[in-house]
C-alpha cells in the first residue's frame, strides 16, 4: 500500500508497496518454575535461630536472611547472614538477640535461570 499526499511531494510518509520481512518472536517461551521459602524463628536468652527450606531443592546454593528491629515505627536493619544451603536444601543462621521490641527476619531466595526468587518473612517480639 502506498501513503502519499497527491499535492504536496513533502508530506510524502512512505511507499510500502514492497515487500517487508519481520522476525516472529519464538513460540517456545521458557517459564520460569516458582520456588518457595520457608522461615520458622525460636529465641533463647542470647540467641535468634533462624531455620527454613526452599523447594525445590537447590543445594549449594545461597539464601539471604535479615533481622530487623523496629524503631520509630520503622523496622531498620540490625544484620544479615548467607547461608548455604544443605543437601535437602535447608538453611539454618542465628543472630545476636537484639533488644526487646518487635523484629522481622526476612529469608530471601535470589532464584536462578529455570527458578523465580521468592522470600518469607517473620515478625516476632524479641
Amino acid at each position: 500500500w502506498r501513503v502519499a499526499a497527491a499535492d504536496d511531494p513533502f508530506a510524502n510518509i512512505g511507499d510500502y508497496t514492497a515487500a517487508r520481512s519481520f522476525v516472529l518472536p519464538s513460540l517456545t517461551t521458557v517459564l520460569r518454575t516458582a520456588t518457595t521459602t520457608t522461615a520458622s524463628v525460636t529465641k533463647t536468652r542470647a540467641v535468634v535461630r533462624v531455620r527454613g527450606r526452599v523447594t525445590p531443592a537447590h543445594a549449594g546454593r545461597r539464601v539471604v536472611v535479615t533481622l530487623f528491629r523496629k524503631r520509630g515505627g520503622a523496622f531498620r536493619l540490625v544484620a544479615t547472614k548467607r547461608p548455604t544451603l544443605s543437601a535437602t536444601s535447608r538453611y539454618s543462621t542465628s543472630f545476636k538477640r537484639p533488644r526487646p521490641g518487635a523484629c522481622r527476619v526476612t529469608a530471601r531466595f535470589a532464584g536462578d535461570a529455570d527458578h523465580r526468587a521468592s522470600a518469607r518473612s517473620v515478625t516476632f517480639r524479641c
